[in-house]
């Protein structure tokens, strides 16, 4: 189930470890209010935490200048890239069908990837 009103979480030193993060990453993949997550001591390593950190940052609407370098970072490094599908997932949302079209707009990196997805 989504939650639809939580827009912060503190999970410090919870010790969730890396099936707990795995859950809360499948969760931000549909949440869209989240935009607050405190999230160290849960015994996962950096590459997961920096994930569910960008997945909150794509939430929490910051500008297109933090998001450009996440996304193409993450295209360069698997070529695809996870982050900017839950964006596009989310575009059912004016506010994120918007977002997308300005990073669009603002990387050929990222449209070229919208499109290949789309």
């Amino acid at each position: 189930r989504v939650n639809t009103t939580l827009t912060t979480l503190n999970l410090i030193g919870n010790e969730i470890g890396v099936d707990g993060a795995t859950v809360i990453a499948e969760a931000l993949r549909d949440n869209t209010t989240l935009t607050t997550l405190t999230f160290f001591g849960n015994n996962i390593d950096s590459d997961l935490q920096d994930r569910i950190e960008q997945l909150v940052k794509i939430n929490a609407d910051a500008p297109a200048e933090e998001i450009i370098p996440i996304i193409t970072s993450d295209l360069q490094a698997t070529g695809s890239s996870t982050l900017l599908n839950v964006l596009i997932e989310k575009t059912n949302n004016d506010d994120a069908a918007a977002r997308l079209e300005l990073l669009c707009d603002q990387n050929e990196t990222i449209r070229s990837a919208v499109q290949t997805i789309r």
